[in-house]
Parts: structure tokens; C-alpha cells; sequence
């Protein structure tokens, strides 16, 4: 096959998977990495802006979080949040070994399920390192999605063991409240315009508590801007799926 093949194939494939995002269902999804450096001054003004603006979100919580903060996974859960898993200790989960994974992945969902007598659905791999290892492990632990990886990534695991919700991109930047501010250092005006301008009717934005509440007026004026039903995860695999 000659390199102008290889360029028609790359073409139709774009083609076809940015076909998925413009005849997709009018979402939005909200979710948040809660870790150790989230406290409770600003879990309760992001719940509260949560409520405000009628947004349910995803959390994706480790133990560790849960130990620290133990009165706030009940709050999220009152105010119809989804509780969803981000491994126990936020380890690197592509090295880690066999017992240290399940640890990890089957230990944070047993925890929750029992403390909170909830049933747990998502998981979101630490530093969104993901391996097909770790999805064939989340399936065998009864996880119904993974949302560990970004759009422009998202064809990387295909066919995946278990579903996986991406989070969204605008072209080559990962639409991610730390990546996009901390790593990269875009201003706080282009990020927000990047979120409010982003055209595709599925979005999904990730954010961590304490990043994002270094601006609490502009990302409740973005939740505000947005028409789109605003869902958890597993109520959009819910709409779209059945399940």
C-alpha cells in the first residue's frame, strides 16, 4: 500500500469519527478528579455552584480523598452526583504489579460500595494512564466504563473490553482543567473560551476541584452558557445504551 493510500484511509478515518461527535446526542458531561489537595471550603462553593446551575457531575474519588473529606461523598450523593472510582492511592497503574492493581482498582470500588451502599460504574486511571492490561482488569472487576482517555485518543484501545467515555479535546488540546492550565499555561481567558466555544453537541469536560475553583465566577458562567443536558456518566451510557 503507497503513502497516498495510507492518507486517504487516515482521512476517512477522521472523517468518520468526527461524524460520531456532530450527530451525537446534546450532552454535557461534567466530571472531577477529587484528590488530596481538594479541602472542604472548596468542595462545598463547587457543590454549590453544581446545584445553582442544575449540572450533575461525575466524581471520580479516591480513598484517600474519601478519608480526608468523609462527609462529602454523602453530599454528592444527596445532591444526585455519580461516585465513581480513581484507584485507592493514586498510583501509576501501567507499572504497577498484579496485587498492586487490584488493590487499587478492586479495593476503591469495594470500599465505596460498602461504606456507601452505592453501586460504583466508572473508573478514571491516575494521570489518565491506561493500558489495555488495566481495561481487561476493570472488566474483570465489574466496572461498567472507563474514562481515563481523550478524544483525539480515543480510537488508541479500540476494540476495548469495556466501554470508554472519552473526554473531550478541542483539536490537539485535552479540554482538562490541569493539563490545560498547569501543564500548558494557557491563560484562564483562552481555556474558558476553548470550553465555551468548543462546537461538537457531546462534550465532556474534566476538571480537579482545586484548579478549577481558582476561578469559580467563569466556570459557573461557562455550566451557565451551556443548553446541554447536563449528566453524569452512567446516565449517559443510560440515554444512549440502556444500561
Amino acid at each position: 500500500m503507497n503513502l497516498n493510500k495510507y492518507g486517504l484511509i487516515l482521512l476517512l478515518f477522521l472523517f468518520f469519527s468526527t461524524c460520531v461527535y456532530i450527530f451525537s446526542q446534546d450532552v454535557l458531561l461534567i466530571s472531577f478528579d477529587t484528590e488530596s489537595p481538594d479541602n472542604e471550603t472548596v468542595m462545598l462553593e463547587l457543590l454549590s455552584i453544581l446545584e445553582k446551575t442544575n449540572t450533575k457531575a461525575t466524581f471520580f474519588v479516591t480513598i484517600e480523598f474519601q478519608k480526608n473529606l468523609p462527609n462529602m461523598i454523602p453530599l454528592m450523593l444527596e445532591q444526585g452526583h455519580e461516585i465513581s472510582c480513581h484507584t485507592q492511592n493514586h498510583s501509576i497503574l501501567p507499572f504497577a504489579n498484579k496485587s498492586l492493581k487490584e488493590y487499587e482498582l478492586q479495593g476503591c470500588k469495594q470500599i465505596l460500595e460498602e461504606q456507601y451502599n452505592i453501586t460504583i460504574k466508572g473508573f478514571r486511571a491516575p494521570y489518565r494512564m491506561i493500558n489495555l492490561n488495566t481495561l481487561f482488569s476493570l472488566k474483570k472487576y465489574d466496572y461498567t466504563y472507563d474514562a481515563s482517555v481523550f478524544s483525539i485518543f480515543r480510537n488508541m484501545f479500540f476494540p476495548s473490553p469495556i466501554t470508554e467515555i472519552s473526554t473531550s479535546s478541542y483539536l490537539i488540546f485535552p479540554l482538562d482543567d490541569y493539563l490545560s492550565l498547569e501543564v500548558f499555561h494557557l491563560s484562564p481567558e483562552f481555556y474558558f473560551k476553548l470550553l465555551n466555544n468548543y462546537p461538537f453537541k457531546y462534550k465532556s469536560y474534566s476538571f480537579h476541584p482545586h484548579v478549577i475553583m481558582q476561578y469559580p465566577l467563569e466556570f459557573e458562567q461557562t455550566l451557565i452558557n451551556k443548553d446541554s443536558n447536563k449528566i453524569t456518566h452512567i446516565a449517559y451510557l443510560e440515554t444512549k445504551y440502556g444500561r
